[in-house]
């Protein structure tokens, strides 16, 4: 019987133990955060989209690399925090908004998903939800940018 842990919806959780399938860590072998992750019992294979973790004292550190190009099961946890305020993520977000400078669609569509995911962990943060607006409408989702001023707007 296959036994399936779903986290709650919006939860975020933090992966270790994470190589590339050349072997190389990825991201420095600091591990990867995802939103919403379903996780069935064994082995779950996912994309990296945010690296970062937090010791016992709530500091980021790294993660011990292991030979195991899957993540197991018991490698996931829930974070209990949302990556608030941390340079690290904030770090990660400018750099994609910078390849997104190229125009390409693939870039300007990461740079989204990266504004999305630090508007989400830092709504006040007017800054970002400006520029999380502004590259919706450039990637031809206007109606999304304009709800996310409006939201920013009702604050």
């Amino acid at each position: 019987m296959e036994k399936t842990n779903e986290l709650a919806k919006g939860a975020y959780v933090v992966i270790g133990c994470l190589q590339s399938d050349a072997g190389k860590k990825l991201n420095g072998g600091k591990g990867i955060i995802l939103n919403n992750p379903t996780v069935a019992d064994g082995v779950a294979r996912y994309p990296v989209l945010f690296y970062a973790t937090k010791n016992a004292s709530g500091a980021l550190a790294a993660l011990n690399p292991t030979a195991n190009k899957k993540i197991k099961a018991e490698n996931i946890s829930p974070d209990p925090q949302p990556p608030a305020e941390n340079s690290l993520l904030s770090e990660v977000v400018q750099r994609e908004c910078v390849k997104a400078q190229s125009g390409q669609a693939a870039a300007v569509q990461n740079a989204v998903f990266w504004l999305e995911l630090y508007h989400k962990a830092c709504p006040d943060n007017f800054g970002v939800a400006t520029t999380y607006a502004n590259f919706l409408r450039n990637a031809g989702r206007p109606l999304e940018a304009f709800d996310v001023i409006k939201v920013r707007q009702t604050r």
